[in-house]
């Protein structure tokens, strides 16, 4: 009779484990089917976030900012533009950061200015008569 039991109680036991195996493979399939994936964020943006005259909009929704110095609605930060740059310099796009930058040279440096300072390199960026280089942005921020 105890063998009997013992016999029982390892089939039931098995059965557990099975189903937990089970389990932990369904979950394990649902959580890679469901893993955010990068071009489904740069979709969302394009076609949510991105205003009229082609910057990236700061919130979803439209407001009115109270505050001169605070950004509001779907006004554009020179920021985003520069995360866009930088995720199209990661990913290897060159169209979205070309058009970027002209976004940039457009929308938010001084045309009056005179030639800007690439930083740590020395080299300097007129917007006026070049455009910024993809090889200067890889070599200052991040290895290419």
């Amino acid at each position: 009779m105890t063998n009997r039991i013992s016999t029982r109680k390892k089939a039931i036991l098995a059965i557990i484990v099975v189903l937990a195996l089970a389990g932990i493979l369904l979950i394990a399939c649902w959580i890679n089917k469901n893993k955010e994936n990068p071009d489904v964020t740069a979709a969302f943006i394009e076609e949510h976030m991105t205003n009229d005259n082609g910057t990236i909009a700061t919130y979803l929704k439209p407001a009115a900012s109270v505050n001169p110095d605070i950004v509001a609605g779907r006004e554009a930060l020179s920021e985003s533009l520069g995360l866009w740059m930088r995720t199209a310099v990661i990913s290897g796009n060159r169209a979205r950061f070309d058009d970027s930058v002209q976004l940039l040279t457009t929308y938010f440096l001084n045309q009056e200015q005179s030639p800007i300072s690439n930083g740590s390199s020395g080299r300097t960026v007129n917007p006026r008569s070049q455009p910024m280089r993809w090889a200067m942005i890889c070599e200052s921020s991040m290895p290419c």
